[in-house]
């Protein structure tokens, strides 16, 4: 049975407290707090997600989580954090997309989260081929107005997938900041929901997987996009351009867009290298198509 549209579902949420464990891991430095407003951390502390499970036949949804300290934001300027299931097939058109829980305010905390999901919702997860829960926290600096996280951090937990027949083989990159200038290489980021965005410039997301994402805003301004999975993502930007959508001087060769949602009124390809790149409808920019997928249609 194939199912067609994105649901996303207002929650009910049942959340108790549970003992805090101690941080682990390590991923980039930071290049300052003074410069960045963050927390002073040496090194980014992951969002840590436990013991996701479907239960009731599919009707609840239970996982433990434990937000990242390492956000903290300075005093005015607070941390954003989502989690939520995105459920789809392999070829990324059909899914669901039930929001968990979406808050500015900060538990650390581990704390054990339950949702109940609706008939709907649950026979259409056990249909799909592809299940992932994926939590998601953005700090947003106050030195800007152009409301994208400067820095994000995710965790993305696979509950159900077929084995992979692209011989892509994509990596967690909980440890490591999705920021300007990131080594995202083969990171595994489908259905990450970023609320406030992200901002990529100059990063390198070479044969990463953006697949069912949403981003409210994405600045990938001279970013490496080579053979980039961005199939049916959702990048949504403002006409006051306060969230934009930015491939200007990035390398897409070889990466995908199709049957993405794309505000591209709003969206800057200026001279990007888009050779071989798949457009929205699937097809695909000749070679030597630079700044414009030649022949494609508006």
């Amino acid at each position: 049975m194939r199912w067609m549209g994105t649901t996303t579902v207002t929650m009910s949420l049942l959340a108790a407290t549970l003992a805090a464990a101690p941080p682990s891991g390590s991923g980039q430095p930071l290049e300052s707090a003074a410069s960045t407003g963050i927390s002073a951390h040496k090194d980014p502390i992951p969002i840590r997600v436990r013991g996701v499970r479907l239960l009731d036949g599919g009707r609840t949804l239970r996982a433990r989580v434990k937000w990242s300290p390492w956000l903290t934001a300075k005093p005015g300027n607070g941390d954003i954090h989502y989690l939520g299931l995105v459920a789809f097939n392999v070829d990324g058109g059909d899914g669901t997309r039930v929001k968990v829980l979406s808050s500015r305010k900060i538990d650390t905390r581990w704390r054990l989260l339950t949702k109940r999901l609706s008939a709907r919702e649950a026979a259409r997860i056990a249909e799909a081929d592809i299940v992932i829960l994926s939590a998601s926290q953005g700090y947003d600096s106050p030195r800007d107005d152009d409301d994208l996280s400067d820095t994000n951090l995710v965790t993305a937990v696979t509950v159900r997938e077929p084995p992979r027949s692209d011989g892509v083989e994509l990596r967690t990159c909980s440890k490591t900041r999705v920021t300007d200038e990131a080594n995202l290489r083969n990171c595994d980021l489908r259905g990450v929901h970023f609320t406030w965005g992200a901002q990529l410039r100059d990063a390198d997301l070479t044969d990463a997987s953006l697949v069912k994402s949403r981003f409210n805003g994405f600045n990938a301004l001279g970013a490496t996009l080579v053979r980039t999975q961005m199939q049916y993502t959702d990048m949504w930007a403002r006409e006051d351009h306060r969230y934009k959508i930015s491939f200007a001087g990035a390398d897409m060769r070889g990466a995908s867009l199709f049957g993405a949602h794309v505000s591209t009124r709003y969206a800057s390809f200026e001279i990007a290298k888009m050779s071989g790149l798949t457009w929205f409808d699937g097809y695909v920019c000749p070679e030597g198509s630079i700044g414009n997928c030649v022949g494609a249609r508006p």
